[in-house]
């Protein structure tokens, strides 16, 4: 393949490669020149990779996409500039993806192979200097990193597995920097494994200064609408330091110099005619055809590409092309002994073939390797030798290198992992099923040691479904329900816990629960999770109920008491907080008998214990858990224990506390390279105004793979903040956590919150009924849950609505829409006081954020009728004052400072307190609210600022940001006029289509239109549609 004929270097270089019982390598240039020995063309391709490496070297990294249909010469080019950087004395490391048939890539093999050049080029004292705990994780791909007296990885909680391996990747190329600039080549993106752009996804998003160029092809011709390369690039291409290069085809000129460069003289105009017809510009075709036209010594040449790679083959002895024909079934590289092993050739015989290939460009060999390996120069080379095979020939090799690779010992690491998997594909191939399934679950184990996380799921996938295509005697020595309870255990780590639910049911219905209860316990304890993050929580508590009573009358057990705890969460997540305590306390006590740790099931009770209003013993049982996980060596329980206390200190409105919890976790999480878990401060950090901080921790924090629960809850809070601060950027996310997180609707806070920012956003871009139907949602989504802070915030909300569409229908004079909006809003005004007296009281710091929300909702019910009070306003300022929450203050001294001018009040007071309000959203960076209230100020005739206009101000904005319409709505819009459907849309901006359609919809809501076509003849006036 393209990617390690680049390995090699100039194609006419002389190899002197030898061999075990071999001759010499017979050398490259004696059949003459099928490449240019000089560089063609791309002189502004170079250029811009040669200038992202000199800012690279400088400190200022970059990853550079290299794309351009196949033989385009994406790999000379890289080659090209690896040249430039080795003279320059830079690191080069290179890797290129390998994929077996349809499935995906081996896992992390580009990754592995980079490392393992690294290996090769520095010495052992340099390796055991690299190689320390930050870094040691790699040695799960790689054991040859730990040469010297490297210690081999601890065990890691799976979950936080990957991103530790991640952050070792990062920080080896940081180190590396240090010494030399790296630069890492990734060839044939589009046959790379998941966990391979999910770990290169994670370094570039968190590069900074390291002096790294990261460059990475793919071929751009073969990504289909579902290739799961498609998405990964429109997510990775919106950041900043990402660039494209494209490559075009040649044009006539360039072919001619191409084919001067081969011939090594002038060619005829008759010949550059015919080369560049044939072959329209595509570089290796034009190389090819030079090749068939030598080999055959005729002037005749096929038209199609495949048909000149055929012709090349027909022209060789029968040895040569049967070597070519085992490449193309192997995939990727070969080494020798395993060709030797397969062919069944002598060695004088295998030598001579060899020399013939190499000597001809069809194969390359690796300089590097221990033992030589083989790689078609091209891929396009193998996959031409491939199809031409009979599918019965095509079996019978396939045997040859499943016999072979089950022969041989399997190595550790990510290599073992593809050794595996490779035996897995030729075994399935040649229809040798139960060997197949043997092998799936190997690699499946081997993936899961590698921290290949999704490719472990693939493989356990597999194996199942072989397993009902196998009698009984075939079958391997497993327990099938356990082989079932693995294989949903890992695909809940891969976040997918729907195929999760499904497997770990059949483990549930193939154990047999009257023989062995406790073991049936352990089972269904994974179903209800997989059931729970699938979006169905009252079913999974249901499961845990009945396997909690099943063990009722046994003796304690770990089981027992993990299911028990378990019970507790999910109760607790249900926004039962009372039935939660019992159950939580049962769980202590059935830990505690099984000799467990009973710290989760502690931090379930402290928790609800707060949350109902006993915040003071409450809070002491959380202190108590956290300081024990401290001492412990248990990083799950000392991360929930960091979690659950830090969101109930900010429950119990000990917001400065909640910070430093919250901060001393995520510098825990920092110093054990648990990336994503340093979030859990967020929440506190908006809620004391420190906005800048909580979107560099969320930044620091996004881990590309992690697409489960933790995604959807940054998705929130950077929603929320690109609300507040007027950034469009970050809203997308809001509405990808909308449209994505409905299977976690059922846990009253994620829902609360979520609730919470849509509303917010509904009320920024006035789309306010919208904000309505989004508030009766949100209701209904926290019904049943014995909740007070998120449904009183919701209500809040949703009385902000009423009180704007009742001004707008007085503004309109519209009677109907004022009455509607009051009689709605009375009810809220209501509901919130009704909720208050069941559940809240005075005292307890738990409802804090409750009494404000009806402090808040009291003040927006004088708005609602007309009736301004400026006195309402300035208890829920008061309110807000101690414990000290900024953007809500700053909220309610501008809605004071409005009131005192309607009420034609003080104005020194509305002055007053209208530059308070400025400062603290001026502090903030609260920019939508600031902008109001400079309007007010203005109005007024007040200066609340301290110099002129601020730079927001400073341009006229254009159209469509005076009409509200955010970066992504110009974007969809653009779209919709071009006659896009939904599914359109969503496919061409890589969103759901759910989220596709509330773009319209606010669209269609900004512009005042009421369907598609009158919004598209809007664009086109206005020339929104570009």
């Amino acid at each position: 393949m393209g990617a390690h004929a680049t390995a090699v270097g100039p194609v006419t270089r002389t190899h002197s490669l030898l061999w075990p019982g071999a001759g010499p390598m017979i050398a490259n240039d004696m059949a003459g020149r099928v490449s240019s020995p000089i560089f063609i063309g791309r002189r502004a391709q170079l250029i811009a990779l040669e200038e992202a490496l000199e800012r690279a070297e400088r400190g200022d990294p970059s990853f550079v996409l290299v794309a351009g249909e196949a033989g385009i010469g994406k790999s000379r080019l890289v080659a090209q500039i690896a040249a430039r950087a080795r003279e320059r004395g830079d690191l080069v490391l290179e890797g290129g993806s390998v994929s077996l048939g349809a499935a995906e890539g081996l896992p992390y093999a580009p990754v592995a192979e980079a490392l393992r050049g690294l290996v090769r080029q520095v010495d052992p004292g340099e390796l055991d200097r690299l190689i320390d705990p930050a870094t040691v994780e790699l040695a799960r791909l790689v054991p040859e990193l730990l040469i010297g007296a490297g210690t081999p990885p601890p065990a890691s909680a799976p979950e936080w597995a990957q991103t530790r391996l991640f952050e070792g990747f990062l920080t080896m190329l940081a180190r590396l920097g240090e010494d030399h600039p790296v630069l890492l080549a990734i060839e044939d993106l589009h046959w790379a494994d998941r966990s391979t752009r999910d770990l290169l996804a994670f370094v570039v998003r968190h590069l900074r200064t390291e002096r790294t160029l990261v460059v990475g092809t793919y071929r751009s011709d073969e990504l289909h609408r579902r290739h799961p390369l498609r998405p990964w690039l429109a997510e990775i291409q919106r950041l900043q330091r990402v660039e494209q290069i494209d490559l075009p085809r040649f044009d006539r000129d360039e072919l001619a110099e191409q084919v001067a460069a081969i011939e090594g003289k002038t060619p005829t105009v008759g010949l550059i005619d015919l080369i560049n017809r044939r072959s329209e510009g595509i570089p290796f075709f034009a190389e090819e055809l030079l090749a068939t036209r030598a080999a055959s010594e005729s002037e005749h040449l096929p038209a199609r590409l495949r048909d000149v790679l055929v012709a090349r083959l027909a022209l060789l002895p029968a040895p040569a092309r049967r070597l070519l024909e085992l490449a193309s079934v192997a995939g990727g590289t070969i080494d020798h002994d395993l060709l030797e092993q397969v062919s069944g050739l002598d060695q004088e015989t295998l030598s001579e073939a060899l020399g013939e290939l190499i000597s001809s460009h069809l194969l390359v060999v690796s300089p590097d390797a221990r033992v030589p390996e083989y790689a078609f120069r091209h891929a396009l080379q193998g996959e031409a030798v491939h199809d031409e095979l009979l599918a019965a020939e095509r079996r019978r090799i396939h045997a040859a290198y499943a016999v072979a690779l089950k022969a041989r010992d399997v190595p550790v690491g990510a290599s073992g992992a593809s050794h595996l998997a490779a035996l897995a594909h030729h075994a399935r191939a040649s229809q040798d099923l139960a060997l197949a399934l043997r092998s799936e679950v190997a690699a499946a184990r081997a993936s899961y040691r590698a921290s290949a996380f999704p490719e472990s799921a693939g493989a356990y996938e597999r194996a199942i479904d072989l397993w009902d295509a196998l009698p009984e005697a075939q079958r391997p020595d497993e327990d099938y329900a356990e082989l079932l309870y693995d294989a949903a255990g890992v695909l809940l780590v891969a976040n997918d816990p729907r195929r999760a639910s499904v497997l770990a049911k059949q483990a549930v219905d193939a154990a047999d629960p009257p023989a062995d209860p406790t073991r049936a316990v352990r089972l269904t304890e994974r179903l209800a999770w997989s059931v729970y993050l699938g979006g169905d929580l009252p079913s999974a508590i249901r499961l845990l109920e009945d396997a909690v009573a099943s063990l009722a009358d046994r003796p304690p057990s770990r089981e027992k008491a993990l299911a028990t705890t378990a019970l507790a969460q999910l109760v607790l997540y249900a926004g039962d907080y009372r039935r939660s305590i019992p159950i939580a306390e049962e769980a202590v006590v059935a830990t505690q008998a099984s000799g467990g740790n009973d710290i989760e099931a502690q931090t379930v009770l402290g928790s609800a214990l707060a949350i109902i209003g006993d915040s003071d013993r409450g809070l002491a049982v959380l202190r108590d858990a956290l300081a024990r996980a401290r001492e412990g060596t248990d990083e799950s329980v000392r991360g929930t224990a960091y979690l659950t206390l830090t969101s109930t200190l900010l429950d119990c409105e000990l917001l400065e506390e909640a910070v430093r919890v919250g901060l001393e976790g995520a510098e825990w999480a920092r110093a054990t390279r648990l990336r994503g878990f340093g979030s859990i401060v967020a929440e506190p950090l908006i809620v004391v105004g420190r906005w800048t901080e909580a979107q560099s921790i969320l930044e620091e924090n996004f881990v590309p793979s992690d697409q489960g629960a933790g995604h959807l809850w940054n998705a929130v809070w950077i929603g929320l903040l690109a609300v507040r601060t007027g950034r469009s950027d970050g809203i997308d996310r809001l509405l990808e956590a909308q449209s994505d997180g409905t299977e976690l609707l059922a846990d009253a806070a994620f829902a609360g919150n979520l609730a919470g920012g849509l509303l917010e956003l509904a009320l920024s871009e006035r789309r306010l009924e919208d904000g309505r139907a989004i508030a009766d949602r949100a209701l209904t989504w926290l019904a049943d849950a014995e909740d007070v802070r998120f449904r009183s915030r919701v209500i809040r909300l949703a009385l902000t609505v009423e009180a704007d569409l009742a001004e707008v229908a007085r503004a309109q004079r519209d009677s109907d829409g004022e009455e509607r909006a009051k009689a709605i809003g009375q009810s809220r005004v209501e509901m919130l006081r009704a909720l208050m007296a069941e559940f809240a009281d005075d005292t307890s710091p738990v409802f804090g954020e409750a009494r404000g929300n009806l402090r808040l909702a009291e003040a927006e019910a004088t708005r609602l009728v007309n009736s301004p009070k400026p006195e309402a306003w300035a208890a829920a300022e008061r309110h807000f004052r101690s414990p000290r929450r900024p953007y809500e203050l700053a909220g309610s001294l501008y809605r004071k400072a409005e009131a005192i001018l309607a009420a034609r009040g003080p104005r020194p007071n509305a002055d007053s307190a209208l530059r308070e309000a400025w400062s603290l959203c001026s502090e903030m960076g609260a920019v939508p609210l600031r902008l109001a209230v400079e309007e007010l100020a203005r109005a007024a005739r007040f200066q609340v600022a301290a110099s002129g206009p601020t730079e927001t101000e400073s341009a006229p904005p254009a159209t469509s940001d005076r009409l509200g319409l955010t970066h992504r709505e110009r974007e969809v819009l653009a779209l919709l006029a071009a006659g896009y459907t939904n599914r359109r849309i969503a496919e061409s901006l890589f969103i759901s289509e759910s989220t596709a359609g509330v773009h319209v919809s606010n669209i269609l809501g900004k512009l005042g239109v009421s369907n598609r076509v009158e919004a598209a003849a809007m664009a086109v006036r206005l020339s929104l549609a570009r």
